[in-house]
This record gives C-alpha cells, structure tokens and sequence, in this order.
C-alpha cells in the first residue's frame, strides 16, 4: 500500500480552504451590499514610467483611505461601500492628502446600493494625463446556466483596440465574439457558453494590426468575468488583466 504524502495533504486542505474562505468572503460583501452598499472592484492602471511600471499608489475616497500600496495591473475587490456620492482619488504611495499632496488622478463617483462598479486608474487617450474612470457592471441573473457574461474594457493609450473572444470548436454559431475599434473607456459586455473552447486576443487597428495579446480563455458557467486593458500598446506597461466575480449570478 502507499504512504499517504501528508505534506501535500496539508497543502491542499490550506489552498482549498483559503478558496472557501475567499469565496464565503465575496458572498459576505455582496449581502451586506443588498442593503445600503454597492459592490466596487478598484483596477490600478497608472503606470508610473514606460520602463519602470511597477508603481504603487493608494486610493482615498473623500478623507478616508480605502485602499493602501496597490500595485500597478493589479486588480482590488471586491469592497462594500456605503452608497452616496464621493471623490475618488489616486495618489502615489506614501504622498497621500494626509502629508499634503495632490492626487495622480481624481473623479466623482456615484455609488449605487445593491449595484456594482469597476474603478479604474489609467492613462488619457493621449497618454499624456492620468484619470479615473468608473464603469456599471451587471451581475443581475444568467438564465443560461451554461453561460457566462464578459465584461472588456479598454483603458489603455493612444490606440484603437480590436478586442475579440473567439472559439476553435467545431462551432459555426459563435466564431468570435468581439467589438472593433474600441476607443479609451470603450466597453462591451457579451455572454459566452462555457461549452466551447475560447481564446482572447486583442490588436491595434482594425485590418491586420500588430496583435498584442492573444490567449485561452476558460468561462465558468454562471460567472461575471471581467477583462481591463491598461498602459501603452508595445511598452511594458501594456497589460491584459482578468478577474473572476467569485458570486454565481443566478
């Protein structure tokens, strides 16, 4: 008979149990957020230089820190946030409003209760200023318990973007789900079936342009997946960043 490898017995219990914890953890945030309180995912999309992009900031929603040296490309949430209207600001880390500096970036932001939102840190269009951007984010029911919903969002610089989901199942009735020339702070919400082989990929231009991402895609049936594009287009800024809202819409 043999022996039982209990080290790697341990492991999985911790791993499954931080996945239960994470999980129990998101459904805490959305039931409070049923009463007076909105759902708010926070994407740090400044990048600090072309060459250096890894800076910190830390987010301030009216006096009050909310989130504290995020990185950039990393996603934040989700938070409950009582509803009501606040400043949300950027700044680097470490020189927030409480030693007197200004924010990076800095936008009004109206939270809804019982509705959920993506923040967003990130470059103009012409990739000269910094700014904030807020988007809705539906979680309302997926009747098809098969499908999931995508959301993309193009926060990046200077180009038009083709962002497109597409399949290499032997599927004629979804080839590819996708939106073209996509501007800064363009978006488009689609709903996928989990039961088809995906990929993600997206490029400059709209006829044969340079392809900057292209991967697989694995939906989960009865998921909200939302995809943020950020930085400057062949940099290393440029990021494509995934996040999975853990709570089945259903």
């Amino acid at each position: 008979m043999s022996r039982v490898d209990f080290k790697s017995v341990f492991v999985f219990v911790c791993i499954l149990w931080l996945a239960l914890a994470a999980s129990a953890q998101d459904d805490e945030v959305w039931t409070s957020a049923k009463k007076d309180s909105a759902i708010v995912y926070f994407v740090h999309g400044i990048p600090g230089s072309l060459g250096n992009p890894d800076n910190a900031v830390e987010v301030w929603v009216d006096d009050e820190i909310l989130i504290d040296n995020v990185k950039y490309g990393q996603f934040f949430g989700p938070m409950s946030i009582k509803a009501g209207t606040y400043q949300v600001k950027s700044y680097e880390a470490g020189f927030g409003p409480d030693k007197g500096f200004s924010p990076v970036a800095e936008r009004s932001v109206t939270y809804i209760a019982n509705q959920a939102v993506l923040v967003v840190g990130h470059l103009t269009e012409d990739g000269k200023n910094f700014t904030n951007s807020d988007f809705p984010l539906d979680f309302s029911p997926i009747l098809n318990k098969k499908n999931s919903r995508v959301f993309v969002f193009h926060c990046a610089a200077y180009s038009h973007l083709v962002a497109s989901f597409y399949n290499w199942s032997d599927s004629e009735e979804h080839p590819y789900v996708g939106h073209e020339a996509m501007l800064n702070t363009d978006k488009f919400v689609a709903e996928i079936t989990r039961a088809l082989n995906w990929g993600f990929y997206v490029q400059e231009g709209k006829d044969n342009g340079r392809l900057l991402y292209d991967k697989a895609f694995k939906p989960r049936a009865q998921k909200g997946h939302m995809v943020v594009i950020i930085g400057v287009p062949n940099t290393p800024t440029f990021k494509v960043l995934f996040k999975t809202h853990k709570k089945k819409l259903k």
